[in-house]
């Protein structure tokens, strides 16, 4: 089978090893795109188009393809894929801030034409991605193979007894397998019956003596605080002065602490939380970032989720809306695109909403609240673990799971409400199933070289698990 494989490997050799492996099963590596591609040894490769990760970024070909004998994307092309233009304009809010809106529509179409025309050029029968596509041009190519008809695989990281791998073919519909076991379920499982990790993962997350932070977020928040703050600071003041860029950034600090900035806006507004009333608790996801974008589809704007949410809810009950931990650490305070100015002014600005501060337990929130509400946040998932229930607006790992109600509209959320309003209980039974399951189908695992600092674990397994999952999906009719 012909097989292209995008940003792939970054520089890990035991990611190498897994495409080595799919290589040796008589497939084809028509293409591959990535970082450090010089890591990767293209003498065992001698058919495949290498394609830089930040060339592919920038719009730039690869070496030895040609695009001008591709033809611009026609109307009819471009109709089909509106629903795709929307959410690539939204996320070049990452890479490129500073374009029109005229500017990445036309960036969008080069995109469009140089995929496609490389698509039909090179007839791949299936496409690997090593994540969720959300870097553009994979996001585009990832929307052309699902038009062309294409077999997409991809892997999603879930932060669970360390990092775990789990596999699938669309974003949005999750691993199929999984849900297939969800909905079929025709035996009950013990916590016995877990894994030695997910058993312990589940142990600690549901007893009420132990904090259940997960270990990447204290590991997150102490590597940007105290001195390892400094060092990082100390970093990025080094680098400042080698590339001359230290006077702009030290202007763009000054300015960001004596003026307004999203944290000073965020404090102004926010309230203690107060529990006399049944309230909604509304975790807002970081951004930039895949798990809103694509990964939320129209809820990539979370005001739009915050909005949906209060137009639902009961005349007496409130929504606590809390920021992420991390989006002023590392966005530093300053307004950008996901957080522009006036955008927690915006959010108070409805009746019904309140905004917490980020320092209020989640678990507090979440023991206290009726239901939890989430694009695709880890919250949602902690709130299943304490049998509350969630509203969710995104396509989250834990969609399928017993407990979540899929929304993406005041109706849908007036109809989950209701349920719940009336004794929907989220039962524990079906949490410990869904584990099981899970369980079965995911492997320990990471996908890059900070994910696998975190992971400590053997790299043959990791390797070994994706390459079980690859071979069982090409060979795997659609």
């Amino acid at each position: 089978m012909r097989l292209f494989v995008i940003e792939w490997a970054n520089g890990l050799p035991e990611m190498v090893d897994v495409i080595r492996e799919i290589k040796k099963d008589g497939h084809e590596i028509s293409y591959w795109s990535g970082c450090n591609l010089g890591r990767i040894p293209k003498v065992e490769f001698p058919n495949t188009v290498f394609h830089d990760h930040f060339d592919a970024l920038a719009g730039r070909p690869a070496p030895g393809v040609d695009d001008s004998e591709f033809p611009p994307p026609g109307e009819d092309l471009l109709v089909q894929l509106a629903d795709v233009e929307s959410t690539t304009l939204t996320m070049m809010n990452k890479k490129y801030p500073s374009l029109s809106v005229d500017e990445r529509k036309h960036f969008y179409y080069h995109l469009v034409k140089y995929w496609s025309g490389v698509l039909k050029k090179f007839q791949p029968e299936a496409i690997i991605f090593l994540v969720t596509p959300h870097t553009v041009y994979n996001f585009v190519i990832y929307s052309l193979a699902k038009l062309f008809g294409l077999k997409t695989i991809m892997f999603d990281v879930v932060l669970m007894d360390g990092y775990r791998m789990i596999g699938l073919n669309d974003y949005k519909k999750g691993n199929s397998d999984l849900e297939n076991a969800i909905v079929g379920q025709g035996q009950d499982y013990s916590v016995s019956d877990l894994g030695a990790g997910i058993r312990s993962y589940y142990e600690r997350q549901t007893s009420q003596r132990i904090d259940a932070t997960p270990a990447y977020t204290r590991e997150y928040v102490a590597s940007r605080s105290g001195r390892n703050l400094l060092l990082l600071r100390v970093k990025i003041i080094w680098k400042s002065i080698a590339n001359l860029s230290i006077f702009k950034k030290i202007f763009d600090f000054v300015m960001t602490e004596i003026g307004s900035n999203m944290k000073k806006e965020y404090v102004q507004v926010q309230t203690e939380p107060g529990f006399g009333k049944p309230f909604v608790y509304l975790s807002l996801n970081y951004q930039p970032e895949a798990t809103t974008s694509p990964m939320g589809g129209v809820f990539v704007d979370q005001l739009l989720m915050i909005e949906t949410l209060a137009a639902a809810i009961p005349p007496d009950w409130l929504i606590y809306v809390k920021e992420h931990p991390g989006q002023w650490i590392t966005n530093s305070k300053r307004y950008f695109s996901y957080r522009y100015r006036g955008y927690y002014k915006e959010i108070i600005r409805l009746p019904n909403v309140r905004l917490m501060p980020v320092v209020t337990s989640n678990y507090d929130l979440i023991n206290n609240a009726r239901a939890v509400a989430t694009v695709t946040g880890t919250p949602g998932w902690e709130a299943l673990l304490r049998s509350k229930p969630v509203l969710v607006f995104g396509y989250p790992w834990y969609q399928h799971c017993s407990g979540v109600f899929k929304v993406n509209s005041a109706e849908s959320c007036k109809i989950a409400i209701e349920k719940i309003i009336n004794g929907f209980k989220v039962e524990k039974q079906a949490i410990i199933n869904f584990l099981y399951h899970f369980g079965n189908l995911s492997w320990p695992g990471y996908n890059d070289e900070n994910t696998k600092k975190l992971a400590a674990i053997d790299s043959r397994g990791v390797k070994d698990g994706y390459v079980r999952f690859l071979l069982a999906q090409i060979k795997k009719q659609v």
